[in-house]
Formats: structure tokens, sequence, C-alpha cells
């Protein structure tokens, strides 16, 4: 969704009723906490939207090691959640 001209938030407020689950990463084909991207704005409409599934961390780039990988993107998840 990074390369979309519509603002990521905006996607998934109209299209939330039809997730089953959602992936996670970064720009940078890491792990949610890893990069740039700032997921506050991306959790809001899923958290507003009452999203009932599964949100995955989808890593390509597995450098950080996949124990540090979890526990940092599920930490920075969980905070930008709250």
């Amino acid at each position: 969704m990074s390369s979309e001209a519509k603002p990521i938030p905006e996607i998934i407020r109209d299209s939330h009723p039809n997730f089953a689950y959602f992936h996670c990463n970064d720009a940078n084909l890491k792990g949610p906490g890893f990069g740039d991207v700032d997921f506050r704005p991306i959790f809001g409409p899923v958290e507003g939207g009452r999203l009932r599934g599964v949100a995955s961390v989808e890593v390509f780039d597995f450098e950080e090691g996949p124990e540090t990988i979890a526990r940092e993107s599920l930490r920075y998840m969980r905070e930008a959640s709250a």
C-alpha cells in the first residue's frame, strides 16, 4: 500500500469491512518499528473500525533475526495501537 496515491489510513478506513487479516510491514521490508512508517494513523482506522481478524508481521528482510523481529514488532504494534 505504500506506493498508493491515496493515504493508507484512508484505504483502510474505506476497506476494513472486507478484511479478514492485515499484514504489517515497513516500506524497508522489515517489521513494524524497524523503519520510518508511522503505524499510529494506520492502526487508528483499524481499531476504530473494529477489525475482527488477524494482524500479522510480514517481513522480507530478516537481518535482525526472527526472535528480535517478533518481539520488537509486537511491542511497537501494541504501542502504536494504544
